[in-house]
This record gives structure tokens, sequence and C-alpha cells, in this order.
């Protein structure tokens, strides 16, 4: 039976029991009542027409496909018990910075990333998911699928994730992930910048993943482990396709939310890895695998009027060929305060690299550098951003010599990020 009939029936019929239940009910009573009963019912149609404009009932029972808006972002839809969600981001910049990047001018106009992003929720266990950037590769545009897995729930506390994602390594990315309007900020802090760039984090990973949540008295447990491919050859190689030798790489992570802090999330990783040598003779040759461990912690509060993020980390590399270690430290404070539309913020970024490392060195990554931002960020669309921000710091610079040169930095940088 339709639902809409059926409702109005149930309820209305009611109407000559309540009446005949008091024994000299009066003319004004009943009409109370009535009044009552039709005001019931019209709740109770509004309610159904909710819950069927968001495509959580089909009519009379049967599976409908249907596409409805959410309160995030994006294009939602649901057929029988599938359910899923599909959103771009976008975004597009001017950028300034003194000393000048490498192979580039002091300032520039820049075409960002596109990112499709999509997720499947087939039933209760199973959750596909996959985004797909469309960025600069070299001097050409590109296509890179960054990420792409499925995983089975069996519950809260255990589930099993097959396929590329990032890293727990870096907190900035499992939070964010590649959307731009995402941020706070314009960028990524230096724990949070990918291989291809000049991150020196293994941000993206291929294996399986492991983990769940759990209760405990002192909150709840977010804990995780990883087997994957590992690092490549070189410090900008993502290992989704194959693996240059048998060894694979080892992530665990632990997260905790505390009981009565709400919204404070605090955590630690760390990676265990044994990157190959480098076939290839270079600058910094590489002729035997180095061990690397890794690990960060982080604290996370982003409550309604406050954000910071803070995270930290430490990477250790041993050279198996001459145990010669190298040691690497980064981290960030960012804090931002929400006001309105209006979200001023500073971020202090740092990295302190050992030089000479032979993984690192060959792309110029074993070089010290320190930023502090000063930026606003103005929503001026709940789906459209603009960024403004000042960097002033430190920056170290190889010249073809080799030789090192340490100068002071400037930069700026105003971004506009999108998300339908």
């Amino acid at each position: 039976m339709n639902p809409r009939i059926a409702l109005p029936a149930v309820v209305l019929g009611l109407a000559p029991t309540v009446a005949w239940s008091r024994q000299e009910p009066t003319e004004r009573s009943t009409e109370q009542r009535l009044q009552e009963l039709e005001r019931q019912n019209r709740e109770l149609l509004e309610r159904l027409d909710a819950i069927e404009e968001a495509g959580l009932e089909g009519d009379g029972g049967e599976s409908e496909f249907r596409i409805f808006d959410s309160e995030r972002p994006g294009i939602s839809f649901h057929y029988g018990d599938v359910r899923g969600t599909f959103r771009i981001f976008a975004d597009l910049g001017f950028a300034y910075s003194n000393p000048e990047a490498p192979d580039q001018g002091h300032s520039a106009f820049s075409l960002g990333t596109v990112d499709l992003f999509g997720s499947i929720q087939l039933g209760e266990h199973v959750q596909i998911l996959s985004e797909t950037l469309i960025k600069k590769r070299g001097d050409d545009t590109g296509i890179e699928q960054e990420r792409l897995w499925a995983s089975w729930a069996f519950d809260d506390r255990l589930y099993v994730k097959f396929g590329v994602d990032h890293s727990p390594i870096s907190h900035w990315n499992r939070i964010y992930h590649h959307g731009t309007w995402l941020f706070t900020t314009a960028g990524r802090p230096f724990l949070g910048q990918f291989e291809e760039g000049s991150g020196f984090l293994p941000a993206h990973y291929a294996g399986i993943e492991i983990g769940g949540t759990a209760p405990t008295c002192l909150g709840w447990v977010e804990y995780l482990g990883i087997v994957s491919n590992g690092r490549g050859p070189d410090a900008d190689e993502r290992q989704v396709y194959s693996d240059a030798n048998d060894d694979k790489a080892f992530d665990l992570a632990l997260g905790l939310a505390p009981t009565g802090l709400d919204p404070l999330r605090v955590g630690a990783a760390v990676h265990l890895d044994k990157i190959p040598e480098e076939e290839t003779p270079g600058s910094f040759p590489m002729p035997r695998p180095m061990r690397e461990q890794i690990a960060t912690a982080y604290a996370d509060w982003r409550g309604s009027d406050f954000e910071v993020l803070a995270e930290g980390g430490i990477i250790r590399h041993r050279d198996t060929s001459t145990n010669d270690t190298y040691y690497h430290r980064s981290g960030y404070v960012q804090v931002g305060y929400h006001c309105g539309d209006w979200t001023p913020y500073t971020r202090f970024d740092i990295r302190s690299m050992r030089e000479g490392d032979p993984y690192f060195a060959e792309a110029n990554r074993d070089l010290d550098r320190r930023v502090q931002l000063l930026g606003m960020r103005y929503d001026l669309h709940s789906n459209l951003a603009a960024k403004l921000e000042l960097g002033l710091g430190r920056t170290e610079r190889r010249r073809p010599s080799g030789d090192l040169t340490r100068d002071d930095l400037t930069t700026v940088e105003f971004q506009l990020a999108w998300v339908f």
C-alpha cells in the first residue's frame, strides 16, 4: 500500500475512537481533537516527503535511482542498497617567490589541479573510492590516478582495505587528501608534500591496510597497519604498478579521540622500508639499498571557532654501502580562527635536512627551509574560497658547483579554490 495513502488513513481512522472514548464529549473538545489530529497528519506527510526527496525510500518499496542534494558539496545518488557521491575540486592562482623556484621566474599565474573524486557504498560493508587528478606533468598536462581502493568493513572494530591510498605517515594527507578547497591555507606544509613535488615522505602506498576503531576508558582509539610496495629507487617514484625489490614496507598508526576533549585528536605513525639501490649513477650514487625508518606524531583540534594543527616527524636513513646515517626533521604548527566567512590563519613550517643524503640530494630534497605564513581565507560562497597569504623565511639552494647558499625567502600567493 502506498504510504502516502496509508498514513492519512491510519491517523484519521483514530478520530472516532478518540472522540467516543469520553462518555460525554463536548462539541468544542471534539473539534480541538480533530484539529490536533490534522496537525499530526500534516507533520507525518511532511516527514514522508522529506524521506522520499532524500532518496532514502523508494515508492512502494521498490528500488529507484534518485539524485539528491546532501549537506556536503557534490552530487549524491541512491539506488537500492547502493549509495554514491561524486565531487569535482579545482583551483587556480598566482604566486610570487624571491628567490625564484628552480627553472621558474619570480612570479607566475598558474592552473592548479582538477580533482575528480567518487565514492560508492555497496550495502553495509563494501566501499569503493577513486580520486583522479588532471594536473601539470612536466611541461604538459597529464592524468594521474592518485587513489583507488576497495574496503570491506566487518564492523567499527575491523576493516580491510586493498589498493592505493595516502600513507598515515602524513596526517595532513589523511584528512585533506587532494582537494585544495578543503585546506584553510593555499598550500601544503612540508610534511604534506607529495613525491613528485618537493616531498620527502612516502605519501602514497599500494598494498593492503587493516584497521578499525574501538572505545576505551581514555576515548575512541583508531589503529591500523599497512603492508605495501614501499619506495622506489628515486625519491619521486611511486611504486603503484610494480615493486623494484622483494622487500615490503610496513606502516603502523594509532590515534586517540580523548573522552571529554572533543574535537581533539592525537596520534602517531611509524614507517619501515628498505629502499632499493639506484641502478643509474648520478651525482649522488646509491649503489646499495638504504634502510628507512620514519616516525611522525600529530595533534588536531578543528572546532567551530578555532583550528589548531601540529605535526612533527623524523626520518632516519642508513646507507648500507657506507653505514652512514642521515637524520632529517620537519614539523609545522597551524592556527586559524573562523569568523563567519573570514578565516585568518598563520603557520610556522620548518624542515631541517642532513646534507648529502644520496636518496634526497639528487633532487635537492636535502636542503633546509623554514617559512612563517600569514594568510586570510574568505568564503565567497559555500563552494568557493579565495585565499591570500604572505610567507617570510629562509631557504637553502644548491649552486651548479655544488656549493650551498642561504637566502631570505619571501612568498606571496593568491588562490581560488572551489568544489561542486
